[in-house]
């Protein structure tokens, strides 16, 4: 039986070193095409009433962002000194659709996501680089009421990070960076 096995271990081996190097560099580029524009490829498959009743929800938090004078007139967020960022609210708002295709995703595919992250490539280290606790708290508002009232249910984006970053045997992925996110 083991005899066995190192003869399909062989073959599968002289197999792979004789497919040519260009099939894997096409091959790494697609996946790294595919992970990058997720978020857009998403979108395209979404339908049109779905899309519509977003765009009207986002255009209401935009207003109620814009009456308390947490960003400026042509999009831009303000610190807590009131002064203009270098961050807009297009970017909060592709961070909320990122977090929630993530987050939607990420159920199904745990195991997946926590042993690619391992590598740098998985929704943990994505969801981690999202939510940056340099970001402003206005911004850091914005994308967790965007998630809650457009792309989710009123689901809360902690619970649901918390809940997506919790691994095998009750190993956590979450850290002190993500607790100073939901900070306010």
């Amino acid at each position: 039986m083991i005899d066995n096995l190192k003869r399909h271990a062989n073959n599968i081996g002289n197999r792979i070193a004789t497919i040519n190097p260009i099939v894997f560099l096409y091959f790494s580029i697609f996946l790294i095409t595919v992970i990058y524009f997720w978020s857009k490829i998403v979108a395209i498959f979404k339908s049109d009433p779905t899309a519509k009743d977003e765009a009207i929800k986002v255009t209401n938090t935009n207003k109620a962002y814009l009456n308390s004078k947490s960003i400026t007139s042509d999009g831009y967020f303000l610190n807590g000194l009131g002064q203009k960022t270098k961050y807009r609210i297009t970017q909060a708002r592709q961070h909320a659709e990122d977090l929630s295709a993530l987050l939607k995703t990420y159920r199904g595919a745990k195991w997946y996501s926590m042993t690619v992250s391992f590598f740098g490539l998985g929704s943990v280290s994505r969801v981690k680089r999202i939510l940056n606790p340099n970001y402003p708290a206005s911004f850091r508002r914005y994308v967790q009421e965007v998630y809650r009232t457009v792309y989710t249910d009123n689901r809360s984006l902690q619970t649901d990070v918390r809940a997506a970053l919790t691994g095998f045997a009750g190993s956590s992925a979450w850290d002190n960076n993500l607790t100073k996110y939901f900070i306010n």
